[in-house]
């Protein structure tokens, strides 16, 4: 039930999601842009290939904003590479958001240009991609703002599948204690949900958020391993675009939006399976020479 009304909502949304009518979710994807992208960084440097090599799964798509950023390369001075807009793999339940994510892919003399194909598109449930994808075909799986799927354990679970031995799963969420604040003082709901507004009608979504501490537990249980979770804080860089959220917050914790968190991050990767002998002779083939 929960996947049927989440997928109504996403479908309503359609090219609509990163609106201004939708700030808070331009919001959370401006703050999660940069540390997202320092750590595909980080797992390029990690496997020793080519930011440009690296495959990736972005499950939940959204409108396609996330997949722009990466494949541009707007941090030049951090991050000097990017990722081909032909090694990602979009991946939603919602047909409306992958068709709104077109938006967002190069042109076609950019494609013809650079030798370069838009992102392959898959539509299904992130709870069945073994049963979608070929195993282990991912260096990079990202699931952001992921909190409303309804059992957490399986994305991990699958995610886990679909990774390449060293692979990395990355994942954002809301904060729990910045969303309670606004989920109950601002819109009068259960924090439990995400409420969602469009063309005036209202959407209530189940959200379940994890806490940090059972992020990094989700994924230990999946078999991942070398897993963080950390809080990502306001921005001075960004406005906040809503002030209603702001003055919520000061009034409810006589804090400003800038002393909470605003999302975690998590990463994990999957193991190699290699004992520590044949780790060492990856690393150095003169291994057994010297």
């Amino acid at each position: 039930m929960t996947h049927a009304i989440t997928k109504q909502v996403y479908d309503a949304f359609g090219d609509t999601y990163y609106s201004p009518q939708h700030n808070t979710i331009r919001y959370f994807n401006a703050i999660q842009a940069f540390p997202i992208r320092i750590a595909f960084a980080e797992q390029a440097r990690f496997l020793r290939k080519p930011l440009e090599e690296v495959d990736v799964l972005n499950i939940g798509v959204g409108n396609g904003q996330h997949c722009e950023q990466l494949c541009l390369p707007i941090y030049k001075h951090v991050v000097r590479e990017r990722v081909r807009w032909d090694r990602i793999t979009d991946f939603d339940i919602s047909s409306a958001m992958l068709q709104a994510a077109k938006g967002y892919y190069p042109s076609e003399e950019y494609q013809r240009r650079f030798a370069e194909r838009e992102p392959l598109q898959v539509q299904g449930d992130v709870l069945e991609l073994q049963d979608i994808l070929p195993s282990e075909s991912f260096d990079i799986v990202l699931a952001g703002l992921c909190d409303n799927v309804e059992d957490q354990k399986r994305i991990y679970e699958e995610a886990f599948k679909v990774l390449r031995p060293q692979g990395m799963f990355i994942v954002t969420y809301p904060h729990k204690t910045l969303m309670t604040i606004i989920r109950q003082e601002l819109y009068g709901i259960h924090p439990a949900f995400t409420r969602f507004l469009i063309d005036g009608r209202e959407y209530l979504v189940p959200s379940f958020t994890p806490e940090p501490e059972d992020i990094e537990e989700l994924f230990s249980d999946a078999g991942f391993e070398a897993v963080q979770a950390e809080n990502l804080y306001h921005d001075q860089n960004f406005d906040f675009h809503n002030q209603a959220i702001s003055n919520t917050v000061r009034k409810a914790q006589k804090k400003s939006v800038e002393d909470l968190p605003v999302l975690v991050l998590g990463t994990g990767r999957k193991p190699d399976g290699l004992t520590e002998l044949e780790r060492k002779e990856k690393r150095d083939p003169w291994f057994w020479y010297n």
